[in-house]
C-alpha cells in the first residue's frame, strides 16, 4: 500500500466463498485506488453477504451436522500449527473445544487478527450494505439452495445502485456446485460464467482503448 505499480497489466479479480469476500471488500474500500493498480473487474461466488447471519446457518440444524465437522477438521489443526509457533496469541484448549462457528472465530479468528469480538469481525466483513461502492464490471453468481449462506441477506439489482454489479442467482447450485452440461467438458456453469464474464470485460475494454464503440459488459 502507498507504492506505485510497476509493469502491472490488466488485473481481473476472482473469489469463491470467504474469497468473494476478501474481494469484495477490497472493492468497496478501494475504489479510488483500483484505476492506478489497474484493476479492470472482478468475478466472485458463493459469497457469504452477511457473515453473522451465515454463521448461524452453519452452526445449526442440516448444515451443523453435515459441514461443520468437515470445517473444524480443517481449521483446528492450523490453529494447533500456530499456537506451537505463537503459544501466547490464544487458548488452544478452548479453540479445540469450539463446537459453533462463533465459538472458533471468539477464542481463534477475534484473537490472531485484533477483533474485539465475533460480533465486531462479522459486522467488518459484511459487504451487504456497501455494493453501491463497487466501481468496477463486477459479477456474483450465487444460489438460492446454498447450503452454508443466509440467502434472504442477498442484495436486489435495485439495492447496488447504479455500481456495474450483475448479479446472477440460480434456484439450485449448493456452495460451489453449479453443475450442468458443461461438466462432460471438465467444467461447470460457474467456471464457464467466470471466463465468460471476464473475457467480455477485457474485449471491452480493449476495444475501448483502440477508440471502438463497445457494449457495456453484461454476464451474458
Amino acid at each position: 500500500e502507498g507504492g506505485e505499480p510497476v509493469g502491472v497489466r490488466e488485473v481481473y479479480l476472482v473469489g469463491m466463498s470467504l474469497g468473494a469476500n476478501v474481494v469484495t471488500k477490497l472493492l468497496q474500500e478501494k475504489a479510488g485506488e483500483l484505476e492506478r493498480w489497474n484493476v479492470r473487474g472482478a468475478a466472485v461466488t458463493c459469497l457469504p453477504f452477511a457473515p453473522k447471519e451465515s454463521e448461524r446457518v452453519l452452526s445449526n440444524g442440516f448444515s451443523s451436522q453435515v459441514y461443520l465437522r468437515g470445517f473444524f477438521n480443517k481449521l483446528k489443526p492450523k490453529a494447533i500449527a500456530f499456537h506451537a509457533r505463537d503459544p501466547s496469541r490464544f487458548d488452544l484448549e478452548k479453540v479445540l473445544a469450539s463446537k459453533t462457528v462463533r465459538e472458533y472465530d471468539e477464542h481463534y479468528t477475534c484473537k490472531v487478527f485484533g477483533f474485539e469480538s465475533p460480533e465486531v469481525y462479522y459486522e467488518k466483513c459484511c459487504v451487504q450494505k456497501h455494493m453501491r461502492k463497487i466501481s468496477v464490471p463486477y459479477y456474483l453468481l450465487n444460489a438460492y439452495d446454498d447450503p452454508l449462506l443466509c440467502t434472504e441477506a442477498y442484495p436486489t439489482q435495485e439495492e447496488c445502485g447504479d455500481a456495474p454489479v450483475f448479479l446472477d442467482y440460480k434456484e439450485n447450485g449448493g456452495h460451489l456446485g453449479f453443475i450442468d452440461e458443461s461438466y462432460k467438458q471438465g467444467s461447470n456453469y460457474m467456471c464457464v460464467s467466470i471466463r465468460r464474464f471476464l473475457a467480455h470485460v477485457r474485449a471491452h475494454d480493449l476495444a475501448r482503448s483502440l477508440g471502438h464503440a463497445a457494449p457495456v459488459p453484461t454476464p451474458t
